[in-house]
């Protein structure tokens, strides 16, 4: 037999096949090698579970394999190169006819098992010469249908294996055979049976050699892998045959070829057809699905049959013709032909684009075919002439499809200009397997859900169909809707979503990402678009709570999500949300509210805007709702307020109030009240000298007192029944971890009303806490809401999100601006002043600062931003404090000087000069010390309130009232809220905060109703500083919580590690 060397291999295979041939060669995968007819065949372990079947001719080189790709592939190169590396032992053939078909052929097969016992691994041994086995792992001998070469062709064959028995007694895996492995009994016939098939290679023996032997003992099982399940092989005698054709090919020039069809009839199983069978000896075989149909009796059908199929495989008209006078000559045979057709009728174009649509490593694969009259051809397909044999072929009539190949790749073009327009990139799909690139198949750098988002309906509307790979499901443009039920309960409406399709037919929607991703809901149907208005109602929902059972649950006060689905509703259930409606409806504008009477003892004139706020506070009273009015500074949050409370008093329902304020604005309170509502009693509860009789809170009006007084009072104060809760500077109890917040949270109030120009100054849980005080379960829990707006909003940056909260809170916060309402205010100007560092001041900061940028990238490395917050702070906060005075760090920099407070003191002597009154502003209380210590060398009056100034309403009146004292020195925290500073007309703010809603409270101060002057505002940068940094920084970091409420979200969480390390540059 010719031998092949490796060059000549290399050659035949091509030098990337040969290649990974060769390395299956080295790692020993070729499992088997014999010869037989004079070929080399063997098994090659591939990437399936059982080893490949190869067949080689050395001579001519034909080759078949098991695999996908079937011809000259790495398995058959793996072959010839084992081949060729060692010496074959030559198999015994077996012979083709028997005599005896059962009792010759278990002698036949038991002679040769003689010869080879001694190596063959299939051979059965006796139970007591078992050794090695696992106990713990029982098998039992099962035997399996499979399709082998054999001798002259393919052919059934029969296949020991064996089955694990798992511990509870059902069935487990299969496994190749070893006796050595077999626990449990086999019986006589089994054991025969494998006795067979170990005289076969591969202990693979053909069907027709023990058929004899199979219909004797049919007590013995076979089975096969069907459709991924085990399913019993039925042995099925048929007898006459009918050939029928089937369109193969056809030529430009109109040539058409024919494959045949096998119609086999048995005597009680009816028709079966098949485009394959096979002469086994002396018998005629056909294997289908869980069966393998046989005729061994009609010697004449055999042998016909073995001259029809060694004729040839593909038919022409006339090669039909002489099949027909063949089959006619031996009627013994029983076999007909049936061709009564004459004509071709050629349906040219008319192909309908369906494209397949799947995920494929995190990308979407599409793959492009055509629907030429129910029966489909992929765009890559090379014919242009397509065989409609699935049609019916009555009558003389032969049906067939030219494809219109110009329309096709417009269609092509189409979805790839569509694909490009919506932003993603294709490349053509090359499947890691073959090495080849298929044409109309396409692979989108976009993940399956965008793809159907932004490309979907775009397809659909121009007629190409959807469809599903994964599921063969259809996708279809959306003919239904989406409709809700909704049943109500005390704080909530229970709501069930559901698709309803053209029909009626109702399917219920699981709200949530994957449907808002892709848009598709499944239906009874396949899968069908939601319409863009529908998915904003279901974005809406997507925020909602949900119990157990998997009812959304919204709450009563949400008025956005109620409006959004309400036009959906069930007509029967839209009653229940109708009063909720009603209320929305004159919530959404404060002017629609309608007015209410003012108190007739309220000493003094509303401005329009805060007429309307007085009308939005009776309005929530009303109807028993809590709110914010979140005003700016300065628009007369106070004033409002007390209007509410003289309409409770004329009306004999204000007793009990607890106004719940700041320690600084207690003063500015007491005063409002005397001048606007001088008839409302009131009684101050704070100090050491405070009353711990409830009595005396009931007999008064209003109780003010402080967060701090409340949290040690809560015993007293929590068991009082009060008509309002009102919260001055609300953002006070931002942290819901506090002992200030529980303690509010504790207060018993028919109602709740809180004050704040920034209800939220550094991230969206300040406004969760507001919101559990007012409307509890409005936002859900903390780890709800953490979960669908904190997270989205501030990692994320989604304004959609931003967008949905904040139409969640309006309809409980009134905020006006300034720019909208107060258009009689004077103007206000603010002002960035920079300096330079001189040398020695230079020098020490960029000592520090180079110290710190390693250190801090370590920290980012090691700790994360979160975890590294404490060091990084610090780290920033001495970098400030040198920029202001370098003294401030240590006193060894006493003499290095500050260039910002040589500035400050120019400004500050022309400020001065010509007759002004300034605040100045400072968060370090040693900043203000050493301004207060220049101020009072220079004999100048002035006020001044940090954290630890006790009569802070002297110090404010001093100011405000006394002509001489221009100066008002005040940190930023303790001096920035709550306080009327209307006779400044300029502010100093000494160093920036992070926080600009801080620096704009400070700078309210003075700019606010009452001021008649213009407003200037200087803010003090040192140049090339961590100041300058801020500045920027903040620019950069427009939070979108500012469109919520406050003027800044978390500055620190919104900063990147880049960010930070920037800071240390």
């Amino acid at each position: 037999m010719k031998i092949l060397n490796p060059d000549q291999i290399r050659i035949f295979l091509g030098q990337v096949t040969y290649g990974r041939a060769l390395s299956y060669f080295r790692s020993g995968k070729v499992t088997e090698i014999w010869e037989e007819d004079n070929l080399i065949c063997g098994h090659v372990q591939g990437s399936d579970f059982e080893p490949y079947y190869v067949v080689v001719d050395p001579v001519t080189l034909k080759n078949e394999c098991e695999c996908p790709m079937r011809h000259r592939c790495k398995h058959v190169g793996a072959l010839l190169l084992e081949y060729a590396s060692r010496p074959v032992e030559k198999k015994e053939e077996v012979p083709l006819t028997i005599p005896d078909p059962v009792e010759k052929i278990t002698e036949i097969i038991l002679d040769m098992n003689k010869k080879r016992e001694l190596y063959n691994p299939l051979f059965y041994n006796e139970k007591s010469e078992i050794k090695g086995s696992d106990p713990q792992q029982r098998f039992k001998v099962v035997f399996f249908i499979d399709t082998a070469f054999y001798q002259n062709g393919r052919v059934p064959v029969v296949v020991p294996k064996m089955q694990y028995i798992k511990k509870d007694g059902s069935p487990g895996r299969i496994e190749d055979y070893k006796s050595i492995k077999v626990t449990e009994p086999v019986t006589e016939s089994q054991n025969d049976l494998l006795e067979m098939a170990a005289g076969y290679n591969g202990g693979m023996a053909p069907v027709h050699r023990l058929l004899p032997f199979l219909l004797k003992h049919s007590d013995i099982e076979i089975f096969e892998i069907f459709e991924k399940e085990f399913k019993r092989v039925e042995f099925v005698e048929f007898g006459n045959i009918e050939i029928s054709f089937r369109l193969y090919t056809i030529t430009e020039r109109n040539d058409p070829s024919f494959k045949p069809l096998y119609h086999l009839h048995t005597p009680d199983r009816g028709e079966f057809i098949s485009e394959t069978l096979h002469v086994a000896g002396d018998t005629l075989l056909c294997r289908l699905p869980g069966m393998v149909l046989y005729n061994s009796k009609n010697k004449s059908m055999i042998q016909m049959s073995w001259k029809i199929l060694n004729y040839t495989g593909t038919y022409y008209p006339n090669n039909i013709d002489n099949l027909k006078k063949l089959a006619k000559s031996d009627p013994e045979a029983e076999i007909s032909v049936n061709f009564p057709h004459t004509r071709i009728v050629k349906i040219k174009g008319g192909g309908k684009p369906v494209l397949d649509i799947e995920s494929y490593a995190g990308y979407t694969l599409l793959e492009l075919n055509f629907d030429y009259r129910g029966r489909e051809f992929p765009y890559g397909r090379v014919e242009t002439i397509l065989n409609l044999d699935h049609l019916n072929q009555s009558g003389d009539i032969f049906h067939i499809a030219e494809r219109d190949m110009d329309y096709e790749n417009s269609v092509l073009r189409f979805i790839r200009n569509v694909v490009e327009v919506t932003g993603t990139q294709q490349q053509k799909f090359r499947p890691h397997e073959y090495e080849r690139i298929f044409e109309g198949k396409i692979l989108y750098k976009q993940n399956l859900d965008t793809f159907l988002l932004t490309s979907g309906e775009k397809l659909l509307n121009q007629g190409i169909s959807l469809r599903l790979k994964k599921n063969n499901q259809k996708i279809i443009r959306s003919g239904g809707k989406v409709a809700f039920k909704v049943k109500t309960n005390i704080d909530w409406f229970d709501v069930e979503a559901l698709y309803v399709d053209e029909s009626g037919e109702e399917t219920r929607i699981d709200v949530g990402d994957a449907i808002l991703k892709s848009r598709l809901i499944k239906t009874s149907g396949g899968y069908a678009y939601i319409s863009g208005e529908d998915i904003t109602r279901l974005v809406t929902l997507n925020h909602q709570q949900i119990d157990k059972k998997g009812t959304l649950k919204i709450h009563k006060l949400d008025f956005s999500a109620v409006e959004s689905i309400s036009s959906a509703i069930d007509e029967r259930d839209k009653a229940a949300v109708e009063n909720t409606l009603r209320t929305y409806e004159k919530l959404k504008d404060v002017k629609a509210i309608g007015k209410y009477p003012l108190p007739v003892e309220f000493n003094g004139k509303l401005r329009p805007y805060q007429a309307e706020g007085y009308n939005w506070l009776c309005f929530l009273r009303e109807f028993g709702l809590n709110g914010c009015l979140a005003d700016d500074m300065g628009l007369g949050k106070t004033v409002q307020t007390l209007a509410l409370l003289q309409k409770l008093k004329e009306n004999g329902k204000l007793r009990p109030v607890l106004l719940v304020v700041p320690v600084s604005t207690i003063p500015n309170w007491e005063q409002e009240i005397s001048r606007f509502t001088p008839g409302i009693t009131y009684i101050r509860h704070i100090g050491q000298f405070r009353s711990e009789d409830a009595g005396d809170i009931l007999n008064h009006d209003v109780t003010i007192t402080s967060y701090h007084t409340l949290r040690n009072d809560i015993k007293i104060l929590s068991e009082i029944d009060f008509t309002l809760l009102v919260l001055d500077e609300a953002q006070n109890i931002k942290n819901a971890a506090t002992k200030a917040f529980k303690a509010v949270k504790t207060i018993k109030a028919e109602q709740t009303l809180a004050l704040s120009g920034t209800p939220v100054e550094n991230n969206t849980g300040e406004l969760w806490a507001l919101f559990d005080l007012l409307n509890p379960g409005l936002l859900g829990t903390k780890d709800f809401f953490q979960k669908k707006f904190s997270g989205p909003i501030e990692k994320s940056g989604d304004t959609a999100v931003a967008e949905r909260l904040r139409a969640i809170i309006f309809p409980f916060i009134l905020r006006r601006k300034k720019e909208m309402v107060a258009k009689e205010l004077p103007p206000k100007e603010e002002i960035i002043v920079y300096c330079e560092m001189g040398s020695g001041q230079r020098k020490i900061y960029d000592s520090y600062k180079n110290e710190c940028r390693s250190k801090i990238q370590g920290i980012l490395s090691e700790k994360g931003k979160e975890r590294g917050a404490i060091e990084i702070f610090d780290a920033l906060l001495k970098l400030r404090q040198i920029a202001l005075f370098p003294s401030l760090v240590s006193d060894e920099f006493e003499s290095a000087g500050s260039c910002k407070f040589d500035l400050f003191r120019d400004m500050f002597d022309e400020i001065l000069a010509e007759g002004h009154k300034v605040l100045v502003f400072s968060q370090f209380v040693k900043s203000l010390k050493i301004i207060e210590a220049d101020i009072v060398t220079k004999n100048l009056k002035y006020s001044y309130i940090d954290g630890s100034t006790k009569k802070r309403d002297v110090e404010i009146k001093k100011f405000q009232d006394d002509a001489s004292v221009n100066i008002f020195l005040l940190s930023l925290k303790a001096g920035g809220v709550g306080i009327n500073l209307t006779s400044a007309d300029y502010v100093i703010l000494f160093d920036p905060w992070w926080n600009p809603a801080v620096e704009a409270q400070a700078v309210d101060r003075a700019h606010r109703i009452g001021q008649t002057r213009k407003v200037t505002a200087y803010k003090l940068i040192v140049k090339d500083t961590v100041e300058e940094k801020i500045l920027k920084l903040q620019e950069k970091k427009k939070a979108l919580v500012r469109d919520l409420i406050s003027e800044e979200a978390s500055f620190f969480k919104s900063l990147s590690g880049d960010d930070i390390i920037n800071l240390f540059e």
